[in-house]
């Protein structure tokens, strides 16, 4: 069974939370970035956790910014400057399945010229000590299954 290894999280939490009509009304989004009533600022940004077969696990994440480093970060990625850029501080904007408390730690986002920025967790948690020692490909599967469920019973269950 192939497993995934990247997921990307569509909004942060704080505007996945709304209605759909508020989210229309209340938020301005775009593929990087995010504004939510017009004073919180996100960036999206790619979280690395290494697995024990030399790959890598991507979230696809949200981080909330101040408004000064989400505004530098956009004009730099219109310039294609972004890995001239000084890493960013800022806060996870989504709370990562298996990650219980994972909304809110503080992250440094690094930016990179080849893609989005790059998060390192700051605060002490289960995921900074997965980002920095990697996990097993047994954790690998247990993230799949709650991440996608087993498709393999839900195969078994539709077959004649």
């Amino acid at each position: 069974m192939e497993l995934y290894r990247d997921i990307s999280m569509s909004f942060p939490e704080d505007i996945w939370s709304l209605d759909v009509v508020s989210r229309y009304f209340r938020t301005h989004v775009f593929s990087e970035a995010a504004i939510l009533d017009e004073r919180r600022y996100f960036l999206r940004a790619a979280l690395f956790v290494p697995i024990e077969d030399g790959s890598d696990f991507v979230w696809g994440v949200w981080c909330e910014v101040s408004q000064k480093d989400h505004d530098r970060y956009l004009k730099a990625y219109v310039e294609e400057k972004t890995g001239e850029m000084a890493p960013i501080s800022g806060q996870l904007a989504n709370e990562l399945p298996c990650y219980e408390g994972s909304l809110n730690l503080r992250v440094k986002l690094i930016p990179n010229p080849f893609g989005r920025p790059k998060v390192q967790i700051i605060g002490d948690s289960t995921l900074k000590d997965d980002q920095l020692k990697g996990i097993s490909l047994k954790k690998l599967e247990e993230l799949n299954s709650v991440l996608f469920g087993d498709d393999e019973e839900e195969a078994e269950s539709i077959e004649p």
